[in-house]
């Protein structure tokens, strides 16, 4: 399968980035396959590139949010069946999503409805889960009408790549 990949930890700027070849991701007992349809691209990949992670094995395949559809589930998995949309969040310290495939825990993934299309449900993970862990000292404020402004900030800072 095609991954793009921080080839060695020489390789700290964007244009070292490199597609290549890489094997099936293994499928651990509470784990899911999903064949990648679109993937997020947040400010926090680039920064990796730039910084690399201690953790990191190399190559190492970059990525935090994607979405597909379950090829595979591993054997004490029970909400999710080959052929439902899904999306997940990925650990910075594992390879990531920017693979035609990836594997990960099952409490990871949330299924996708099916009025959300894979690359919306891609964008919102990381932007959401930043939102989500908001300091407790500045309470979310829910406006009464809609405040499209707000949403503004965390939407430049995705791209959507599709797979």
């Amino acid at each position: 399968m095609q991954a793009l990949v921080v080839p060695d930890p020489s390789a700290q700027t964007m244009k070292q980035l490199q597609w290549q070849e890489r094997p099936m991701p293994n499928l651990g007992p509470t784990e899911v396959l999903i064949k990648t349809q679109a993937v997020g691209l947040n400010p926090v990949d680039f920064k990796l590139v730039t910084a690399g992670n201690a953790a990191w094995q190399y190559p190492h395949t970059l990525g935090l949010d994607t979405a597909g559809i379950v090829e595979a589930v591993g054997a004490e998995v029970t909400n999710f069946r080959p052929g439902e949309r899904v999306c997940g969040h990925a650990n910075l310290a594992n390879n990531g999503t920017f693979a035609e495939y990836v594997s990960l825990p099952a409490a990871v993934l949330a299924k996708i409805p099916t009025t959300v299309s894979f690359e919306a449900a891609a964008a919102s993970l990381c932007a959401g889960l930043t939102l989500l862990a908001r300091p407790s000292s500045r309470p979310f404020h829910r406006p009464s009408k809609p405040s499209w402004h707000r949403c503004i900030p965390m939407s430049k800072s995705i791209t959507i790549m599709k797979m």
